[in-house]
């Protein structure tokens, strides 16, 4: 062992930008959008900054000093340039290492690359060179006299869990991923090829009539041998709302097939079996979802659950053309439109904010994510809802409903200014008197945490009587951002592109700037693309390139980064599931771009 001092001062809390470093965006900027850096303004004396190439100096502009509520900072804006190439910074002696401006295709084909690695890595049940052999065959569950065995899909985490839901999101945003790339052959076939995978897992997890093997939680490699100590009993559910959710995604993967696909009618069979039992089970326990807090879909609201059936309806609509999941449809988007903010708030500074949605038609909780992060499928139904039912009489109603969620949406993109980083959204302070739903939002907390929400709300920004903006979510147990910056990026592109708005689709992409270099740490946290990338808690497989991990905390009840050198859960975990919506948000840029 030894000891080594650096010489720099390292940071881990705060927006302030490690001493006499750029931060930047180590995969590059797209010729279309906003392209900055920032800087310590303290730091440096000079009062310009270069952009260059290897030849020659492209650019050099004045450092601009801007003041928000996370600092002062300097700021280095070369939006101008727009010729796709190879550049880098350059202040004085300080230098940035070369980063591109391109394509979004360009940019991002290396990252899609290594986020396949990661995934495939994480597979379960099948040997990964280097890491394990094949796994987990004493997984097995008793269904009606039988055995069902649940290795296969992909490892969950850093542990060795196994979540249905969670192989079923990453499933179909490999096959998303997939059809951008058709023009990269080798890469399109091994995106096939991995959700062909995903696609395994979740036809053998399906059992009778919506019953399905959905999670076990696993911390161990086992011998797999059945019937001794190590083995783990995984949990069967018949959940309507993981069934709705499934068979969207089911319904979104063989949207995007070639007609020859060989399991094409087979699938959209099986889709239109798991609709069956969705519904009548639906039918049965209405919005009702309580399996157990492990499932990755406990926390979901009424409105989420509006939004993931419509847009499922209107996959389905779109696949047979049969007008009673039209139907269906409308009548669901209607509901779901219902829980959103249609009046607008008042704020302090005169603004009406609407648009966003709470948890139920009473409008009494906004509906937040803190980890598992599904806001996206709002603007999927609205998208989906749209493309399903374009002369609808009230189409041109739904897409204005859609225009006020994009501008809450530009609403929440200014509060971490100059970073990229979406803030979390909207909260109320009594929301955690709805004890029903903030115990349903926050697992594994004490008696402390109703105390311990109010103390962080007031670390946000107080925007209007009782409503404050959290940078950060409010959070317990689970902390780590990630995931709800992506899907919040994925909501971002789509409703930019449905809605043809510039700040949107620009502040999609900063969502994966942020996590590769654009941050108060300089960091990326992809590892092994771009920079300056850290150890990640990655326990029982060692470190993968192409690995995400949950994402930066705070620290305390505090409401800044906090991003320390310690290498622990949750918020270093390795998590397949932000892979999964990495490539979802990388695909819909792409798609948007073409």
């Amino acid at each position: 062992l030894f000891l080594e001092n650096n010489q720099h001062s390292t940071s881990a809390k705060g927006w302030q930008v490690p001493s006499k470093e750029i931060v930047f965006s180590h995969i590059g900027y797209h010729p279309d959008y906003s392209k900055t850096a920032i800087i310590n303004r303290e730091d440096f004396s000079a009062t310009t900054f270069e952009l260059k190439t290897e030849d020659h100096v492209v650019l050099q502009a004045e450092i601009q000093t801007t003041t928000t509520a996370t600092g002062t900072f300097g700021l280095l804006d070369f939006s101008a340039v727009k010729e796709p190439g190879t550049y880098y910074l350059q202040i004085g002696e300080t230098k940035t290492p070369n980063f591109q401006i391109g394509a979004v295709s360009t940019l991002k084909a290396d990252s899609i690359w290594k986020s396949l690695n990661f995934i495939f890595c994480e597979r379960c049940g099948c040997p990964v060179h280097g890491i394990h052999g094949t796994c987990h065959e004493d997984l097995t569950v008793k269904y009606k006299d039988t055995l069902v065995s649940f290795n296969g899909g992909w490892h969950d985490a850093g542990d060795l869990s196994q979540q249905l839901v969670q192989t079923a999101e990453v499933t179909s945003s490999l096959f998303e991923a997939a059809e951008t790339v058709k023009d990269q052959p080798e890469l399109y076939l091994r995106l096939i090829e991995e959700g062909e995978w995903g696609l395994d897992f979740i036809l053998k997890t399906r059992l009778d009539e919506g019953d399905r093997v959905t999670s076990a939680g696993i911390t161990r490699w086992t011998d797999n041998r059945i019937g001794n100590m190590d083995d783990a009993v995984p949990r069967i559910h018949n959940s309507p709302y993981d069934n709705f959710l499934i068979t969207g995604l089911l319904a979104k993967i063989i949207k995007s097939l070639p007609e020859d696909y060989v399991m094409r009618a087979q699938l959209l069979q099986v889709v239109k079996e798991d609709y069956s039992y969705a519904l009548a089970g639906f039918e049965e326990t209405g919005y009702k979802h309580e399996p157990i807090f492990w499932e990755h879909t406990y926390n979901t609201s009424k409105s989420l659950f509006l939004a993931t059936m419509a847009w499922a309806e209107a996959l389905m609509y779109q696949l047979t053309e049969d007008v009673t999941y039209q139907e269906q449809m409308i009548e669901w988007f209607n509901d779901l439109l219902d829980c959103q903010e249609k009046v607008g708030l008042e704020l302090t500074d005169g603004t009406m904010l609407k648009g966003m949605f709470y948890r139920d038609e009473t409008h009494k909780v906004f509906q937040h994510f803190n980890h598992q992060a599904r806001e996206h499928l709002y603007a999927l139904a609205f998208e989906e809802v749209l493309a399903a039912a374009p002369e609808h009489e009230k189409a041109e109603r739904w897409l204005e409903h859609g225009r006020d969620y994009g501008d809450y949406l530009d609403y929440l993109g200014q509060f971490t200014d100059p970073y990229p980083m979406y803030a979390s959204g909207i909260y109320s302070e009594d929301e955690w008197q709805d004890k029903e739903s903030f115990y349903k939002q926050h697992l594994l907390v004490d008696d402390e945490a109703e105390a311990s929400y109010q103390e962080q709300l007031k670390q946000g920004v107080k925007v209007g009587e009782g409503l404050y903006i959290k940078r950060f979510p409010v959070w317990f147990s689970f902390r780590g951002n990630n995931g709800i910056l992506l899907s919040m990026g994925k909501s971002a592109a789509v409703m930019g592109r449905l809605l043809d708005r510039q700040t949107l689709l620009d502040k999609a992409h900063q969502q994966l700037q942020w996590m590769v270099g654009k941050n108060p740490f300089g960091q990326s946290m992809i590892y092994g693309e771009g920079y300056n990338y850290p150890q990640q808690y990655s326990v029982s497989s060692g470190e993968i390139t192409g690995e995400m991990p949950v994402g930066m905390q705070t620290f305390g009840n505090e409401d800044e980064p906090y991003w320390p050198q310690f290498n622990n859960a949750t918020y270093k975990e390795v998590w397949v599931g932000i892979a999964g919506k990495w490539l979802s948000l990388v695909a819909e840029l792409i798609k948007t771009e073409k």
